[in-house]
């Protein structure tokens, strides 16, 4: 019986995976070609276009931090190739796991990072996680427009405008709560509580923080997880 390890970090894997790269890539570079020509034709400035892309380069460096973690996080389940298209398409680690871990549980394994899964199960894992993600982006394709005009109207209505914050605020913290809570509640894994407190602590320290230093408000996210998974890993290796 063929196993997960035997197939998932291997050229054919790697082959695919670079083809969809591939086609990641070129979107991007075409449609900055195009914004170029149509940008020289309104008569902006080859310099100003320069000052845009290398200030646009910078700031799109920062947000993607938290990637590199959410690929350590998917690369002992997925392997190095899948898990670097997952995160690069469209995907993050905790919807990726949630999914992922439905089906191996469904299966009889423990989680996605259990020994001995083997291939079918694998197979099943990467389509589950690539066929339920379309859900979202259907549903922003054709409703988000319709969405957006009657929330706004909802909370206008109560709140003058101001509730459109809190409201999507309070949506956000429910959808990670929810997907948090069994992993907190795991008390066979007392690690994963451990890595929240510790997480929520740096998190805490980072906001009163960037009051001063604006910058560190964009590594807020990144130094709380890698902080989390440290403290959790240097505690593993005493117990």
């Amino acid at each position: 019986m063929l196993y997960r390890e035997d197939i998932f970090n291997n050229m054919p894997m790697l082959i695919m995976c670079s083809v969809a790269m591939l086609i990641v890539i070129l979107q991007p570079l075409l449609f900055f070609r195009m914004s170029w020509r149509r940008a020289k034709d309104l008569g902006i400035q080859e310099s100003n276009l320069k000052d845009v892309v290398k200030s646009s380069a910078l700031f799109s460096i920062v947000p993607t931090l938290p990637l590199l973690i959410n690929y350590l996080v998917l690369m002992p389940a997925f392997g190095k190739f899948f898990a670097w298209l997952r995160l690069s398409v469209m995907g993050n680690a905790a919807y990726e796991t949630t999914v992922a871990d439905m089906v191996a549980s469904a299966l009889g394994y423990e989680d996605i990072y259990a020994k001995g899964i083997n291939v079918a199960t694998f197979v099943l894992m990467c389509f589950a996680v690539t066929i339920a993600i379309q859900g979202g982006a259907l549903f922003t394709m054709c409703f988000t427009k319709f969405y957006e005009k009657k929330v706004r109207e909802a909370t206008t209505k109560v709140g003058g405008g101001k509730m459109v914050g809190l409201v999507t605020t309070a949506m956000f913290v429910g959808m990670y709560s929810t997907i948090a809570a069994r992993h907190l509640t795991n008390m066979n894994k007392p690690m994963n509580l451990l890595a929240f407190i510790i997480s929520a602590f740096v998190t805490i320290i980072c906001t009163v923080a960037a009051r001063r230093a604006k910058w560190l408000k964009q590594f807020t996210f990144s130094l709380s997880i890698v902080v989390g998974m440290l403290s959790a890993s240097v505690v593993t290796l005493f117990i």
